[in-house]
């Protein structure tokens, strides 16, 4: 009997062919740029936008293969992305509009407003920055059992920062419109050497206004999703679980580097493993957080005979970060040694 042919399935270009594209358009607009600004302009931005919509996705597929981040740190991590091609996305539509508004309007005032947007939007973004920087908590003061401190100097001067300003800016807001409006006429007398004056003050008002705002909540967006999560990951590195028992990173590499197997002799551990685990099985429970940490609590219960807490353990852990296979292989010899541990002491009991 006949079998028809397979139906070829168009697939949508490689994200890396996209990537292509776009430098193409952007070299392609250079040098049209050279014969006809306006046209080149545009065309140089409809290549630098394909090219951060294709990195943007080859960037968020290959966090999905990042093997130290849980579900929860993938998602943060892809919506960083997200937000981070907006906000650059953003930024290059207003310099593009900046660029198109003085090649056609305010001749010869295209350095001018490039300066004075990215003047306002590194202004902006300098508040964003201290308006976002996570601050000490209660519970954090209290002192490591470690040699080393965290430094929240950069985290205090944020907080006092942040009080002055606001502070400042609510009791003073006259005087800080009137500064307002003076930017407002310098720039615009930068801007009307071939426009009329009223034009060149609507348009440094807008231009002002919208890079500061731009950078004001992209980098306090971009500062919660991503330097926020990395100086917590950092403490926690520094002064996690771990550093309570006595534990440093070598240590851990050590106790993870022992295979798991089913197989009874082959789960024996090396004496040097064997004692970082007696020092991990020590931890309580409510000081675990990550998959890591739960995967080596639950590793070093299971070889110093605490099955069942190992067991707890590892479905902690396969919660948090499901996507291991190497961790789903130390759950099932996990299960094995219970059950072997099960069956010798059914076997010891006089009958």
């Amino acid at each position: 009997m006949a079998t028809d042919p397979p139906k070829t399935v168009l697939e949508p270009p490689a994200v890396p062919l996209w990537i292509m594209v776009g430098a193409l358009g952007i070299l392609i607009g250079l040098i049209v740029a050279i014969f006809w600004a306006l046209f080149g302009v545009i065309l140089c931005y409809a290549g630098v936008m394909t090219v951060i919509v294709a990195g943007a996705q080859l960037w968020i597929r290959s966090i999905d293969t990042q093997p130290d981040l849980d579900a929860a740190g993938r998602d943060q991590s892809q919506n960083g992305v997200l937000v981070a091609s907006v906000f650059l996305g953003m930024v290059i539509t207003g310099l593009v509009i900046v660029c198109v508004a003085t090649i056609s309007v305010f001749i010869e005032g295209t350095a001018t407003a490039l300066f004075w947007g990215l003047g306002s939007l590194l202004g902006g973004g300098f508040l964003g920055f201290l308006f976002s920087l996570p601050k000490e908590t209660e519970n954090d003061k209290e002192a490591p059992k470690s040699p080393l401190q965290v430094n929240t100097s950069l985290s205090q001067i944020s907080d006092w920062l942040t009080k002055i300003i606001v502070g400042v800016s609510l009791v003073n807001a006259q005087t800080a419109y009137n500064y307002f409006v003076r930017a407002v006429e310098r720039l615009a007398a930068g801007l009307a050497s071939h426009a009329s004056l009223a034009a060149a003050r609507a348009f440094a008002a807008g231009l002002i206004v919208t890079f500061f705002f731009m950078g004001l909540i992209g980098i306090y967006l971009l500062t919660r999703l991503w330097i926020s999560a990395a100086l917590a990951r950092a403490d926690q590195l520094a002064f996690g679980a771990f550093t309570t028992a006595g534990v440093n990173e070598r240590d851990i590499v050590i106790l993870e580097a022992e295979s798991r197997s089913l197989s009874w002799r082959q789960n024996q551990f090396s004496a040097a493993a064997l004692d970082v685990a007696r020092r991990v099985e020590t931890l309580k429970e409510d000081k675990l957080r990550t998959w890591r940490e739960w995967a080596a609590w639950a590793k070093s219960k299971s070889a110093v005979g605490k099955h069942e807490d190992a067991i707890r353990g590892y479905s902690q852990a396969v919660q948090l970060y499901p996507e291991s296979v190497k961790l789903r292989l130390d759950f099932a010899a996990a299960l094995f040694l219970y059950e072997l541990a099960l069956s010798a002491q059914k076997t010891s009991q006089p009958t």
